[in-house]
């Protein structure tokens, strides 16, 4: 029997400047969180933000791109003591040494049920093969919606239910203030207030556009007008 999808319409949906705020409040207590939302809408620069706030290194896995070797570790032989013996990855050793941020990227694109148990271990037991992380390590994971035709893996009731749980939602105005700070191109600005988020994020049969992906066009914008500007003061 195959697993339902994760029904993500009772969790709580929050803005990023909310949620990066609630999760301060969860890190301190130091609960596991899990942030669902679309591609591009903020979830890498959520951690990364939180990082920051904490003065953590940011340890970012992500779970499409490894195979479970790669997070728990391998076993290999010991011929003198003929036994087997773990080598572990050096992530895992690294938030056991010192306070880390760790970051577990596309949590719901880990395929196999390996890569679940290994999260499981790692967000609920805050340990991997017998290593603990460091007291002081903060643990958050991130994963695209069910709906956004994403690579998105059914994940483990056990596991969803002993973490806390946020949708981030897209919001126009946080962007706008956000692409004013860095000074992107006000064209795109202006678009963007104009029609809110029913364009920051749109996906259709043929293109999506995303918050990430607006950000690229302002910033190649923004330097397309300077390098106009440096032409017209050579003249």
């Amino acid at each position: 029997m195959s697993t339902p999808s994760v029904q993500t319409n009772n969790f709580t949906s929050l803005s990023f400047n909310v949620l990066f705020q609630r999760l301060v409040e969860v890190m301190q207590t130091n609960e596991s969180s899990i942030i669902f939302g679309h591609p591009g809408v903020g979830k890498s620069t959520l951690a990364r933000a939180l990082a920051e706030h904490f003065s953590l290194p940011l340890v970012d896995i992500r779970l499409a791109q490894r195979d479970p070797s790669e997070l728990a570790g391998i076993y290999v032989p010991n011929h003198q003591t003929k036994t087997l013996e773990i080598y572990r990855p050096a992530w895992i050793q690294k938030v056991h040494d010192q306070p880390c941020l760790l970051f577990f990227d596309e949590i719901n694109a880990g395929v196999t049920k390996l890569h679940q148990a290994v999260m499981y271990e790692a967000m609920l037991d805050r340990s991997l093969n017998g290593i603990a992380f460091h007291p002081e390590t903060k643990i958050m994971a991130a994963g695209n919606l069910p709906e956004d035709n994403a690579i998105v893996t059914p994940l483990s009731m056990a596991l969803l239910d002993r973490c806390m749980k946020f949708i981030l939602k897209v919001d126009a105005e946080v962007w706008l203030d956000w692409a004013a700070a860095q000074g992107l191109s006000p064209d795109i600005r202006a678009y963007i207030a104009w029609r809110r988020e029913t364009v920051l994020y749109r996906q259709s049969d043929a293109v999506i556009a995303t918050p990430r992906s607006w950000t690229k066009a302002a910033i190649m914008d923004k330097n397309g007008q300077e390098r106009k500007d440096d032409a017209r003061r050579q003249l």
